[in-house]
């Protein structure tokens, strides 16, 4: 499939992060520092300070370890295991591009309100047991458990205001025709 770059950014695929990550790994093999995978992931943070202000490190942790990782802004990452699904082959994930394009600091600011208030507290805590309950579906492949997640996850995003109209639309017309 042949994308073109321009189209990305601003999409929320972490192509700033991947910028960031990319220009740390690049000095490190140049230098030869022989860094550790957590210090590029911590300094491909810092440099996406540029674009974000404040990142959380999710998304360059991300790009470093190229897996699938709980990621704690205290405690870092940890990869985590992703079981076979238990109804086939393959995990039955599609991205739909929305075409909506907003960098991430206008998003970050938007939701900063919601997210600082005692509902976005609670919130903080559901996305936690949210988080917990995919990684558990993802190891032992249950993907109505993730996809139960992901739904869960959504309507908290859509109560920050980080969500649209356009997204709502995307969503309903994707259940309506199977999408878990």
């Amino acid at each position: 499939v042949a994308i073109n770059h321009h189209t990305l950014l601003g999409a929320g695929l972490g192509s700033s992060a991947s910028l960031c990550v990319g220009v740390i790994a690049a000095l490190n093999q140049f230098y030869n520092l022989q860094l550790p995978k957590s210090d590029i992931a911590q300094l491909g943070n810092r440099l996406e300070e540029q674009f974000h202000g404040r990142p959380s490190g999710i998304d360059t942790a991300v790009v470093t370890y190229q897996e699938v990782i709980v990621f704690s802004k205290d405690n870092g990452c940890t990869p985590i295991r992703v079981g076979a699904p238990v109804s086939g082959s393959h995990w039955p994930f599609v991205l739909i591009d929305s075409g909506l394009r907003c960098g991430t600091k206008v998003m970050v600011e938007r939701a900063r309100p919601f997210f600082e208030s005692i509902d976005g507290r609670y919130a903080i805590e559901q996305f936690d047991r949210i988080a917990e309950s995919v990684r558990l579906g993802l190891d032992i492949g249950d993907v109505t458990k993730v996809a139960a997640g992901m739904n869960d996850a959504a309507t908290l995003l859509e109560n920050s205001g980080t969500s649209s109209e356009g997204l709502r639309v995307i969503i309903d017309q994707a259940r309506a025709v199977g999408v878990l």
